[in-house]
């Protein structure tokens, strides 16, 4: 058994804590009126250090994966840390302008603002299911054969009983 799984399981487990974190904490803010500056000032810090983590974890996650020879999920890792990059370089200076005007009594920003919030909540959640495939990738991570017979991240564990994951994929697979 390769010693780069321990790695890629810790950077696995990080970028479900960073997004999950992300997630729970960032949906509690939409309750916020957004009517003082100080709350379009949070809720951008916010999302700055959320990108910020989420480019690294999802960095160390690619290069973690590679070096297992999980060259998809090192794919769908790379994908999350560009989509972290482009939507940090374009949602923080586009959170600057409306909290500008926000703070200039603009009533139309307040909306925009929290459109703004709302989808880009949607969206990392859409990203963090689809980059990492789903249910069904999960599953393929946890039943995949490693070198030396051994089945997915957790060697001790025997196979599962065809089906036992609930769906005919399973089955098909044996």
């Amino acid at each position: 058994m390769s010693s780069a799984i321990y790695p890629a399981l810790f950077f696995t487990v990080a970028m479900m804590v960073n997004t999950g974190y992300f997630l729970l904490g960032g949906l509690p803010l939409l309750i916020l009126k957004h009517d003082e500056p100080l709350d379009a000032r949070f809720v951008r810090g916010f999302f700055n250090v959320y990108y910020h983590a989420a480019f690294w974890v999802a960095l160390g996650a690619a290069v973690s994966y590679a070096l297992w020879g999980r060259f998809v999920f090192a794919v769908g890792a790379a994908v999350l840390a560009a989509t972290a990059t482009i939507l940090r370089k374009r949602l923080l200076p586009a959170m600057l302008q409306v909290g500008s005007q926000i703070e200039a009594g603009d009533a139309s920003a307040l909306q925009r603002f929290r459109r703004m919030h709302a989808t880009v909540l949607l969206l990392t959640w859409y990203s963090s299911w689809s980059s990492s495939g789903g249910s069904s990738c999960c599953r393929r991570l946890f039943h995949a054969r490693v070198p030396g017979g051994a089945t997915g991240l957790w060697p001790s564990l025997p196979r599962p009983v065809a089906g036992a994951c609930g769906t005919r994929s399973c089955a098909a697979r044996r």
